[in-house]
């Protein structure tokens, strides 16, 4: 038999919104993980509208968004989500794409930190390119 273990990786057990090492951050319905090419893990956190980063040394600091549920693009820590849930990785152009589902949008944010609304308009169903 082999023997097998789970355990936490981040997060205190307490439902919050708080930023620090491992042991200590809070977070509100964590969704998704994507990792870069220094190893940095982005995580989604839905109820707090925002998505998180983890360093490799184990710090955990909001990457993008206010906390404040909207829509809004512009600079990474000046933007607004609405309940983002998945995430991935583009390790070509290093973009980080996040589905902001409350306003039914993929948003992308470039290297520079720009948040731009990458596909959709909100709620519906049409075929487009990508911006």
């Amino acid at each position: 038999m082999i023997a097998q273990s789970l355990t936490s990786f981040a997060g205190s057990g307490t439902y919050g919104y708080l930023d620090g090492n491992v042991n200590i951050a809070e977070f509100g319905g964590p969704e998704q993980l994507a990792v870069d090419n220094e190893n940095n893990i982005y995580g989604t956190d839905r109820d707090n509208h925002v998505n998180r980063k983890i360093s490799p040394n184990g710090e955990v600091t909001t990457y993008a968004g206010t906390g404040v549920q909207g829509n809004l693009n512009g600079d990474r820590l000046s933007a607004q989500f609405s309940f983002p849930t998945g995430i991935c990785y583009d390790k070509i152009n290093n973009y980080l794409y996040i589905t902001d589902s409350g306003n039914g949008i993929l948003k992308r944010i470039d290297s520079s930190g720009e948040v731009i609304s990458a596909a959709g308009n909100g709620f519906g169903y049409q075929d487009g390119a990508l911006k």
